[in-house]
């Protein structure tokens, strides 16, 4: 709807960058390339999340090839301004990137939140639990960010994981019930649902 109502406005001189999920750069082509020519349309598909909020967000984009190393550059500048743009990758890549940017802060928000659920059932007072939670994410959270390239997350975590103590009591505990495929079946499932959108 948005694209037939602006249309007209359109030229080879605008650069146009969508934040909708699931709309490829293909289809975009074809909701603002009426009497225009496909070949001169500037197009960019852009990923962030709502971290964006707090300049912590995290981006990446695709476009369609027609874009130059300015145009490039300032949507480099425009996603960094919000936080940290990881750069550009294929468009046929933007649906699995935006089920781990955008929706994977909602399954951030759950961890906390179940994190916090089982300090009050252990009988820590709810905002203690919530303020233990939401500070244990933005710990590990800094120290994966500042060990990239250095230590995998896994090898952190195993750092943690004393022989028979209460860490990996917690861990076998989480993958007795299938942590792990739940939160690759959640990244999954918000793909195909993209997917479904073009």
């Amino acid at each position: 709807n948005v694209c037939s109502q602006i249309n007209h406005l359109i030229s080879e001189n605008h650069l146009i960058l969508s934040i909708c999920a699931g709309i490829t750069i293909k289809k975009l082509i074809s909701l603002v390339s009426l009497n225009k020519n496909d070949e001169s349309l500037r197009i960019s598909r852009c990923m962030l999340n709502t971290a964006a909020l707090v300049g912590s967000s995290c981006s990446v984009f695709s476009q369609n090839g027609a874009l130059k190393d300015s145009d490039k550059n300032l949507i480099t500048k425009i996603l960094s301004s919000i936080g940290i743009c990881i750069g550009e990758i294929k468009d046929s890549d933007m649906d699995a990137a935006m089920s781990i940017c955008a929706c994977s802060i909602a399954y951030m928000y759950m961890m906390v939140d179940s994190m916090a659920d089982g300090g009050v059932k252990m009988g820590l007072s709810r905002e203690v639990a919530l303020k233990l939670s939401m500070q244990t994410m933005k710990g590990a959270s800094e120290i994966m960010i500042s060990q990239h390239g250095i230590k995998h997350p896994m090898q952190l975590k195993d750092e943690v994981c004393s022989p028979g103590g209460t860490t990996i009591q917690g861990l076998h505990e989480l993958e007795r019930n299938g942590f792990r495929n739940s939160v690759i079946c959640a990244i999954e499932s918000a793909t195909n649902r993209a997917k479904q959108f073009s």
